[in-house]
Parts: C-alpha cells; structure tokens; sequence
C-alpha cells in the first residue's frame, strides 16, 4: 500500500517549501535631462555636471539645434533694436531686427558646426576620446547663458543702469565654465585639456573668419576692378 510520501506529499511536520518572491514590476530608464524641455534647460544651467553626462548617450541634437537658433535669433533682434535707436537708418525697424535676426541664426548655426568640429579634431590631437555628435550637442545646450546677454542689455537700455552692463561677465564666466564641461563630457578630458580644446577651436575658428572677410573683399575689389576696366 502506498504512504502519503511515495504518493508526492510531504511526511507529516516536514517544512514546506516557501513560495518565491513576487516579480517586481522593471523600473523605467531615466530619460536623458530627467523630464521635459524646463526640465532640460534647468539641468544645464543649474545642474551641468549631473545632467551632461545623462546626456552624452542620448545627445539632443534636435533641442541643440534649437537652443543654438533662438539665441542667435534674439541676439540679431536686440542688436537692431539698439542699431535702430542709435543711427538714423533709411530701413525700417522691423525690417532691420528681422533681417539681423536671419543673419545671426544663420552665423550661429555655421558657427556652432564649425566650432564642434575643430574641437573634435582638437580633443582628439590631446588624447580625448569620444564622439563629435555629443560634443556637438552639449556645445549648443551650453549656449542657454548667452539669452541672458539681450535680456540684460535690453533693461540696460530702457533702465539706463550700468547694472546690467556689469552683469554680462558672470554670464560670460557661466558660459566659459558650461563649454569647458561640455568638452569634458564628450571627450572624457581633465578641465586644462578641455580649455585647451577651446582655446585652440576658438582661435581656428577666428583665424577662419578673418580669412574668410579678407577672401570676401579681395574678391568684391578684384569684381570692382574688372567692371571699372571694363566700362573704360
């Protein structure tokens, strides 16, 4: 005759095997910033050293590229809104702000490419290893301090406090100290090595621009030449 223990049941005061442990439910991945467009913004400027390396995984390329319009935008808008105050221009003042603002979008977008890729080729030349696509991102993330340049500027004029000219160097220092992180992140770099990387871009890239206006107006006098010679 079978006992309950051939039968598969447990011999009377065995322990019973305890039950294994609920699934916990997977925790979500923290998305790159930790939350919206605020959130993102707040992170870089108050929060750079714990927000650009979540980013360097997943660099924002997108929101970069609007951070880096909007500031050049608004910059071209102040500055002809101070043009136009200043000198007795024949264009109107619509026209004159619209038109800077197109022309300084247009300059800070060739300038934000340009400057991620000498300070690539730079960080590289220096032993840095990373991407150029996250140094590109984490550049125009940390041109967010720059919007507070037309803000201060515009209540300097309407105030007419020396306040707020004053002012403009600590965005300067916040600016200089968000792009030597940035390079850091991207490249993994020690903060000398990072401001070496923008030292040199920066030079490269004003050098560029003064090679640039020269070839310009060496052309313009050349065409000059040729149409002068030309109607004699």
């Amino acid at each position: 005759m079978a006992t309950e223990h051939d039968q598969g049941h447990p011999p009377p005061g065995a322990e019973l095997p305890s039950a294994p442990p609920p699934a916990q439910p997977a925790a979500a991945a923290p998305r790159p910033g930790g939350g919206g467009a605020l959130d993102l913004i707040y992170g870089v400027l108050f929060q750079p050293r714990t927000v650009f390396p979540r980013l360097a995984g997943r660099p924002p390329l997108g929101f970069a590229l609007a951070v880096v319009l909007v500031t050049a935008a608004v910059q071209g808008f102040t500055t002809g809104q101070e043009l136009a105050a200043q000198l007795d221009l024949p264009i109107g003042v619509a026209d004159l702000r619209s038109g800077l603002a197109v022309l300084l979008g247009g300059v800070g977008l060739f300038s934000w490419l340009l400057s991620a890729g000498l300070g690539a080729v730079f960080a590289e030349l220096l032993g840095g290893q990373g991407s150029a696509r996250t140094l590109l991102a984490l550049l125009g993330l940390a041109s967010l301090p720059a919007l507070f340049g037309p803000v201060f500027a515009t209540l300097g004029r309407l105030t007419g406090s020396g306040l707020f000219d004053f002012l403009s160097l600590p965005v300067l220092v916040w600016l200089v100290i968000l792009n030597v992180l940035a390079v850091r992140t991207a490249y993994r770099l020690s903060a000398g090595r990072a401001m070496a990387v923008l030292f040199g871009s920066g030079l490269a890239l004003t050098v560029s621009a003064f090679l640039a206006v020269g070839l310009t107006l060496a052309v313009l006098v050349a065409a000059g030449l040729s149409l002068g010679s030309l109607a004699q």
